[in-house]
């Protein structure tokens, strides 16, 4: 299953998003982002069998892994949501 999703993730998509909106001061290059997807989709997939719920979320460094009960037992999904709306204090940034 990670494997699959890690393989037909459009890392290279992903990458050109994160320049174009100078998502960092340094850009992860696709190697370092499929390490860092890849323990997050670890990290949802132990935190759903874990907690008991239904549904366990991982969010970090611009990408959410979602770990759920389907029809076939606990699955996963993984997204770029580096567009997020953070509030401080009274102060909404971008």
């Amino acid at each position: 299953m990670k494997k699959e999703i890690l393989d037909n993730f459009d890392f290279e998509s992903v990458h050109r998003v994160m320049e174009f909106i100078h998502f960092a001061q340094k850009i992860p290059s696709i190697k370092e982002m499929k390490k860092h997807t890849s323990k997050l989709i670890d990290n949802a997939l132990k935190g759903l069998k874990k907690s008991g719920l239904n549904e366990y979320i991982v969010i970090s460094g611009g990408f959410e892994a979602c770990a759920f009960y389907g029809e076939e037992g606990a699955e996963v999904a993984l997204r770029f949501i580096g567009l997020q709306l953070f509030w401080r204090k009274k102060t909404l940034t971008f």
